[in-house]
């Protein structure tokens, strides 16, 4: 059967235009693929940070309620060897090698490890102006900024600020 040439110039028209389409097709999927493949890449990524944020909170907040749970001595023993820890991280630092955040821990251990610690205890009765500055001032000298100011004042030395 012979076609005529409008037929044949019909059917290569549907043909080229069946061919553009499904050329266009495959060039969108194309893109497609690697677009989802990098979606994919940062959903893991994203998936692995958030896994392992809930870890490291619920591991903290274990050992937290470890630290919690122990008696005021357990707690002392406690806190001495995390220092005992830290400072033989230190050992072979001198002072000035130490983060400003170090010293303060520094400070902090070398205080909480004196025999003459000073426990302060604030009042649970309403306090009068003139003893509420008094609790402050003891607050505020017990604290880490505190303790190094007088740790520096003890030593005739102007404490930084």
């Amino acid at each position: 059967m012979e076609l005529t040439p409008e037929e044949r110039q019909r059917i290569y028209e549907a043909e080229k235009a069946r061919l553009e389409i499904q050329q266009e097709l495959q060039e969108q999927n194309k893109g497609t693929g690697r677009g989802s493949l990098l979606g994919y890449v940062f959903l893991g990524i994203f998936a692995l940070c958030f896994i392992l944020v809930v870890i490291g909170s619920m591991t903290e907040r274990a050992d937290s309620q470890r630290f919690d749970a122990l008696s005021p001595e357990q707690k002392r023993a406690q806190t001495l060897r995390n220092c005992a820890s830290l400072e033989a991280d230190w050992a072979f630092k001198t002072y000035s090698e130490l983060t400003q955040l170090e010293r303060k821990m520094k400070a902090s251990c070398e205080y909480y490890e004196s025999e003459s610690r000073p426990v302060y205890q604030a009042p649970s009765y309403p306090l009068t102006p003139a003893e509420r500055r008094e609790s402050e001032r003891q607050s505020r000298d017990l604290s880490i900024d505190g303790l190094i100011r007088r740790r520096y004042e003890a030593e005739g030395k102007k404490p930084p600020k």
